[in-house]
């Protein structure tokens, strides 16, 4: 076995790797910020002979991703494996660095334009993961620490950069091995759907209905997954892996944006994808087709009997069993390390951000969205209508580029709108909604885009809030559908009189405090986390006027990530151009647009490679 050593740790950064040191016979990294590039300096605080050794995932080592397979959750271990593998093309695969772990599982380790933080593809049916990734904000630990052994052919100097197309294949694969896909799927569906699988039994359980249909499109054979019949879009040159039939569940899924037909990762029974590819779309017209064609059934109401509205086993003993394990999903990244830690970005969280009107609230939470897109994949509801749409949309744009939209040359900003508009959908502004309207709203969104969270800008402005009565309900039904649906975002103004009681003994407005929201507690009692956001923009130093000011109040699961700022503490972003970049930037120079844009153009460039006889 080779031993740790200072000397291992600096061979790393020479091939742009950043090593982490860990705690011997554990996985705990003994630095804090093991992300954070490290420097070379730094190497000598620590004793390596007493160490193992791991290295960061994610950008600070040059977009480093790894498909992580814990395979003592796999029923079959060898098999997952073979038939994992026997669908990687031997091109792609032989390029992959592999390392085993001492658990029995393995490491598949590349380099990627596109990466993202972690995340969970696959699980068994108790809600165990079997495959992950690691990668912003991530690391693992590997070879030379003991029971990690390079198993493929190429090693750390050979690390490969793959396309985005063959990480997408690499993750399909990976999420068709997700044995609670299927009920992932099914609870994504619509009222309607659900109704339409009912009426139409014999047309919906027939998988051959859907797949000839497909192939009647122009869809062809790709391969198959164990209950997955894959296929490739029409007209397509690259032949690659596009879409999927799951056998069992009956449905079709895509993993592809390069077709037009089908959203992403929605799960299409055969009645909606006779809707799409028949009908144009219009599920209305299909129906009427399908009950012509003889297919409808009656369907009586809801029995008596049926307890659905009961919490499920799975539903409950994944959680517990993370819990058991200690490996409960903790909230990701801003992307901004001055507020990481106190705010994490958590699924099905019911967020309340506070601040007054003219401080730049827009800019910044067209930043932080664009961050969690950019970064984790998130993808968003707004309604914000106090704003135009093409206001919201410039704001997005802007903060993603790091230009103002009067800088950008036509395809550069042709090129952002496509991607914004299939990340971000904007509620039209065209009629005055309730929050149970834009609630209604953004369930359709969840069922058909699979949005991570819905916001609504600003709360005050809605019908049907104001009154401490009002409030409360709205507040409660807000509760009821982060935990259904995705997590929400309300974001509102403190109450009236606080531009005249709200001045600190500098003279200048203090950051608002969760209780100068309008209505007193009952916000803060109701959501989960609870953040304010203040910038002093009347102060005559122009650097603390584009400062903005971030207090966590509430944190309602810190065993999820995230803390209550200490008193007179706050976390801090400046507004400002670094780098030919405009966006907020915090003390350490991190702005994760900024950072993904960088290392998107030139990580290539800036690798420093050894030699293989150099290595180990």
């Amino acid at each position: 076995m080779v031993k740790i050593s200072k000397k291992i740790a600096k061979r790393f950064l020479d091939l742009s790797l950043n090593p982490v040191p860990v705690e011997y016979g554990s996985k705990a990294p003994k630095r804090m910020n093991h992300n954070l590039a490290i420097p070379l300096e730094e190497l000598d605080n620590f004793n390596w002979s007493k160490m193992e050794i791991g290295v960061s995932t994610g950008f600070s080592s040059g977009s480093l991703e790894v498909l992580d397979f814990d395979l003592k959750n796999a029923e079959d271990p060898k098999m997952f494996m073979k038939e994992f593998d026997s669908l990687v093309p031997q091109n792609l695969l032989k390029r992959l660095v592999m390392q085993s772990t001492p658990s029995g599982g393995f490491h598949y380790i590349y380099r990627c334009d596109k990466i993202e933080s972690n995340q969970k593809l696959a699980r068994n049916k108790d809600g165990a993961a079997t495959i992950e990734t690691r990668g912003i904000g991530g690391y693992i630990k590997c070879y030379p620490s003991e029971g990690y052994n390079i198993v493929s052919e190429g090693s750390f100097d050979s690390i490969p950069y793959i396309s985005e197309s063959e990480r997408n294949l690499l993750f399909t694969l990976a999420r068709q091995k997700d044995e609670l896909l299927q009920e992932d799927i099914t609870s994504r569906l619509s009222d309607e759907d659900r109704d339409y699988l009912v009426r139409f039994p014999e047309y919906n359980n027939d998988e051959r209905i859907g797949i000839e249909m497909l192939e009647d499109n122009g869809w062809t054979y790709h391969s198959e997954n164990g209950d997955w019949y894959n296929m490739t879009r029409p007209n397509s040159d690259s032949g690659d892996l596009h879409g999927g039939y799951n056998l069992e569940g009956k449905f079709f899924q895509v993993f592809s944006t390069a077709q037009d037909t089908f959203h992403e990762r929605r799960g299409y029974n055969n009645h909606a994808i006779f809707a799409e590819l028949e009908c144009g779309g219009n599920y209305k017209v299909a129906y009427g087709k399908l009950y012509d064609m003889g297919y409808g059934v009656d369907v009586d109401e809801e029995d008596e009997g049926d307890f659905k509205f009961l919490s499920t086993y799975e539903q409950e003993n994944e959680y517990l069993e993370q819990l058991r394990k200690g490996e409960v999903p903790v909230g990701v990244s801003t992307g901004w390390h001055a507020l990481d830690q106190n705010f994490k970005w958590k699924k099905n969280t019911f967020y309340f951000w506070l601040g007054l009107d003219n401080i730049g609230k827009s800019t910044l939470s067209a930043s932080m969205t664009v961050a969690s897109n950019v970064l984790h994949g998130y993808k968003w509801g707004i309604h914000s209508p106090e704003a135009l749409v093409h206001t919201t949309r410039r704001n997005l744009l802007e903060a993603e580029a790091g230009k103002k939209v009067s800088d950008m040359s036509k395809a550069e900003k042709d090129d952002l709108i496509k991607s914004s508009r299939s990340n971000f959908y904007i509620i039209s502004n065209d009629k005055h909604y309730t929050i149970t309207d834009v609630l209604l709203k953004g369930k359709k969104l969840y069922e058909r885009y699979g949005i991570d969270f819905l916001i609504l800008d600003p709360f005050s402005f809605y019908s049907g809030s104001g009154s401490f009565t009002e409030d409360t309900d709205v507040l409660s039904k807000i509760r009821v559908f982060c935990q259904k649906y995705c997590s929400v975002v309300v974001v509102d103004h403190p109450f009236t009189q606080f531009t005249r009681t709200g001045k600190g003994d500098d003279g200048f407005l203090r950051i608002p405090r969760k209780y100068d929201a309008s209505g007193g507690n009952s916000k803060a009692n109701r959501c989960d986390d609870f953040i304010c956001f203040h910038r002093v923009v009347n102060h005559p130093d122009s650097e603390i006027r584009r400062t903005m000011q971030v207090l966590v109040e509430k944190v309602k699961d810190k065993s999820t990530g995230g803390e209550p700022h200490q008193e007179g503490d706050w976390g801090e972003l400046v507004y400002e151009s670094k780098n030919g970049f405009l966006g907020y930037w915090d003390s350490e120079g991190n702005n994760p647009m900024y950072k993904v844009k960088s290392a998107r153009e030139g990580v290539r460039e800036t690798l420093r490679l050894m030699s293989p006889d150099e290595v180990f």
